[in-house]
């Protein structure tokens, strides 16, 4: 197969030869089946190894060494470090292999390898990645389980009954939110979703935004619905002139004429003030830096509002101890 032109391309291509047709993308085999899968249910995801023993370790003794197993579990690999721009593609291929019999392994010239990502997955996509692995599993199963309905609603109605569809749990109860939810939207539905795998960073934009902007949300409860909403004003507001920085290639993608993360941008949102919260008391010790992230978050609220002169517009008063209730 010709190298794929992008992480679009390829995950089309992927999401047509295995989610659809269940071939590898590592070889002819046919290995997305029930059979193989539940192998990865059984060993994997519903038996967590609390051992000492190494991540990979742990997994290689939970699946066994069926060839087939472990091709497939290469898949799901590869789909949880396929978007990340903070991880190296060689540190991704070394990560696949692990998996692959040696004439399958593959190298920087494999159709579906990239030397760059569309996201920052961030440090807790990798710290977290047993359950991000878990979530893709899960996802996997309802797929093979439900071949009619659509990946996003699959997604969205939520992968296990007792958890929000966002969150993913191991069977002795350990549950938290999971970055796959963010990416697997993205991947599946560019146009809508965004390609921010940080449910923090989506929160601190529709906040930040919505304020400045009075954008009303009226019955609007799902996060992803007030994104969309809050780009739409961002692009009613900015045009073109924060294009996608992850990589030039994808500037001509229409879902990519709004990047929260250009830094021209990213300086209004990503600031750890909170200004509509009320009676804020930020402690620590001297020299930490809380003087300097009110006056910045300041200064930046300011200059989103076009302010000309933002020293006049707060004043900082300092006290000292000697001060009486009065003063």
């Amino acid at each position: 197969m010709s190298k794929l032109k992008d992480i679009y391309e390829g995950f089309n291509s992927f999401k047509d030869r295995f989610l659809e047709n269940k071939k590898s993308i590592f070889s002819d085999n046919q290995v997305f089946t029930k059979e193989n899968l539940n192998k990865i249910i059984e060993g994997f995801a519903k038996n967590p190894d609390e051992s000492d023993k190494s991540f990979d370790e742990k997994i290689k003794i939970q699946l066994g060494n069926a060839t087939e197993v472990h091709e497939l579990f290469a898949h799901i690999i590869w789909l949880w470090s396929l978007v990340a721009s903070d991880m190296k593609q060689i540190g991704k291929i070394a990560d696949i292999n692990k998996w692959l019999d040696n004439d399958k392994k593959i190298d920087e010239n494999f159709s579906y390898s990239f030397n760059h990502g569309i996201m920052s997955t961030g440090q807790y996509h990798k710290t977290n990645k047993p359950l991000e692995l878990v979530y893709i599993i899960y996802f996997l199963q309802k797929v093979l389980d439900n071949p009619e309905i659509d990946y996003v609603e699959i997604i969205k109605k939520g992968l296990k009954d007792d958890i929000e569809p966002f969150e993913m749990s191991f069977e002795n109860g350990t549950t938290r939110k999971v970055a796959m939810y963010n990416i697997l939207l993205h991947l599946f539905k560019p146009e809508y979703y965004s390609s921010i795998a940080s449910f923090n960073h989506k929160e601190k934009i529709v906040d930040f935004f919505s304020t400045q902007l009075e954008i009303n949300f009226e019955k609007m409860d799902d996060m992803d619905d007030k994104y969309f909403k809050v780009k739409e004003k961002c692009l009613e507001k900015y045009g073109d002139m924060y294009l996608y920085k992850w990589d030039e290639i994808y500037n001509n993608y229409e879902f990519n004429k709004l990047d929260f993360y250009h830094p021209h941008i990213e300086k209004f949102w990503k600031s750890d003030i909170i200004l509509e919260s009320k009676n804020m008391i930020l402690h620590g010790a001297p020299g930490t830096g809380k003087t300097y992230s009110v006056e910045n978050t300041i200064k930046n609220r300011l200059d989103f509002l076009q302010e000309q002169d933002s020293q006049k517009q707060f004043k900082l008063v300092q006290f000292h101890p000697s001060y009486s209730y009065e003063d």
